[in-house]
Order: C-alpha cells, then sequence, then structure tokens
C-alpha cells in the first residue's frame, strides 16, 4: 500500500529560511548604502577636478579666476529649488560651489552634500586653487 508523501515545505523550514535571509540583508544593507555614498563622493570629486582644470584654463586666458560657472562651461544640472540656483553634480547628489578671493586670484570649490548624500561622514569636499583638498569630516585624508 502507498502512502501519501506531501511536498512542499514546512512552516518551520520556511521560518528558517526567512530569518536567513533577514540576517544576511542586516549585514549587507549598511554596505551597500555605504558603497552608494562613495559612488557619490567620487562623482564630486571628479566634478572638483574638473572645476580646477577649467578655473586654471580661465586663468590662463584671463589672468584671473572666475566664480562665474556659465564661463567655465560646466556640465552641471541646474536646479532653483527653494529659490536659490545651485550647480548639482549629474546625480544631483552634491552643489558646486566656487568662492573666489583676494580679487579672485585664488578660489576655493566646495562640493555641498544634498539630500541623503548628507549623512556621509566626509561632509563638504573642498578643493583649492593652491591644489589643497579637505573635507569638512575629522580625517579628511580618506575622502580623497
Amino acid at each position: 500500500m502507498r502512502t501519501a508523501r506531501s511536498c512542499g515545505f514546512t512552516f518551520i523550514e520556511l521560518m528558517v529560511v526567512v530569518v536567513i535571509v533577514a540576517l544576511l540583508a542586516t549585514v549587507a544593507y549598511p554596505s551597500f548604502v555605504e558603497q552608494i555614498r562613495r559612488s557619490g563622493r567620487a562623482e564630486a570629486r571628479a566634478a572638483l577636478m574638473e572645476a580646477r582644470a577649467r578655473e586654471e584654463q580661465y586663468f590662463l586666458d584671463n589672468k584671473t579666476y572666475t566664480e562665474d560657472r556659465a564661463l567655465l562651461r560646466l556640465q552641471l544640472a541646474l536646479s532653483s529649488s527653494g529659490g536659490t540656483a545651485k550647480f548639482l553634480t549629474e546625480s544631483g547628489k552634491y552643489d558646486l560651489q566656487i568662492d573666489c578671493r583676494s580679487d579672485c586670484m585664488a578660489y576655493t570649490l566646495s562640493a555641498v552634500p544634498q539630500g541623503a548624500q548628507q549623512q556621509d561622514l566626509c561632509g563638504t569636499l573642498t578643493l583649492t586653487s593652491e591644489g589643497v583638498k579637505g573635507a569638512t569630516a575629522t580625517n579628511a585624508g580618506e575622502c580623497w
């Protein structure tokens, strides 16, 4: 005589799988979020380096630096949220700012994090006309 075998999973087996998946997600998610922040930071560094190169080219042509992003022909998305114009990186995670000093004979470029990127430990990335790289983080060397 044949007995009927049940096919499928028991509730206990299903719960074990759910617990394993939850543990893996708990470990993997923070790492995933940190990688997303790192990629945003890499984009900000690239935007700062491009802006610096364009500032240097502008200086060679005009014997002065400029704060005018349009004159530098930066390919950045322009957003007017909250009534103030922001030049955002392609993904919109950083706002690029230029601050001229000493009659525009020196400058500081800043990449200010926006939205979820504000949780990044590096904070605002900076690059000066002298080539000094910085960040508002306590250990800025790891940010660059």
